[in-house]
């Protein structure tokens, strides 16, 4: 695969992403579709498609709250 062609479908991936995503979520996704690519360039690629975005860099888990 190209770098074009990976980043096409690590912006499909990242295309159903919102503020609440986990981002490491959507990271498993993108490696499960092409586990034979590089792991640095897929990250970069995925951080670079991530950020423009406009996505929050910093995964933030919402804390459930615990009923009595």
């Amino acid at each position: 695969l190209t770098p074009e062609e990976i980043k096409a479908i690590v912006d499909t991936q990242i295309a159903t992403a919102n503020e609440k995503s986990n981002k490491f979520e959507f990271l498993g996704k993108v490696k499960d579709q092409i586990p034979f690519v590089e792991g640095k360039v897929l990250k970069d690629i995925f951080e670079e498609s991530w950020k423009a975005k406009g996505l929050p860099d910093k995964v933030v888990a919402e804390k459930k709250k615990v009923e009595k």
